[in-house]
């Protein structure tokens, strides 16, 4: 996520997290677009990188 220009929340975007682990791909990138206020493109490729490391 270093090269998106954001910075690793980790552990601190709960609600990012219970999506992803459900399987609910979109409302956890809407969740991180709520927390974190990033726009589209940038939430949807951080919410990747965080179900790649899962």
């Amino acid at each position: 996520m270093r090269q998106l220009g954001v910075a690793d929340p980790g552990r601190q975007l709960p609600e990012v997290h219970a999506h992803l682990a459900r399987g609910e791909k979109i409302k956890a990138i809407a969740a991180y677009r709520r927390a974190t206020g990033a726009d589209l493109r940038t939430a949807k490729a951080a919410v990747e990188a965080l179900a790649g490391r899962r």
